[in-house]
């Protein structure tokens, strides 16, 4: 996951999803979603990110499931994806300078999928 393109802050998830669905008929459904994990921060020498360290990663949504066929269902979801994250930049004029960021990610995520 890139969160600020311009300044290379890369994040690699790890997480686990639960679920919860409430039928409604057999072609379409509702259903609750809680994702959570950690994200490994990734440094990137060459775009003076010289120390990278992931945190907590956070992401409730809410969706609704299509039934296109016995087979597949298309899935459309909703919600906020909370990621924690700390990089460390070198200054690309002074190589003594630093800046670091220390930063909660606050995302809203729409998510369209195919289950099969």
């Amino acid at each position: 996951d890139y969160y600020y393109l311009a300044q290379r802050e890369m994040i690699v998830p790890i997480f686990v999803e639960a679920r919860r669905s409430f039928p409604w008929k057999t072609s379409l459904q509702s259903f609750i979603m809680l994702t959570g994990g950690y994200g490994i921060g990734v440094k990137s020498e060459n775009q003076n990110v010289s120390a990278a360290q992931g945190g907590w990663l956070l992401h409730p949504s809410v969706g609704l499931e299509f039934g296109s066929s016995k087979d597949y269902h298309w899935q459309l979801d909703a919600g906020v994806r909370l990621q924690r994250g700390t990089f460390t930049f070198n200054s690309p004029w002074n190589s003594l300078e630093t800046t670091t960021h220390r930063m909660l990610f606050k995302r809203f995520a729409l998510r369209l999928g195919l289950v099969f």
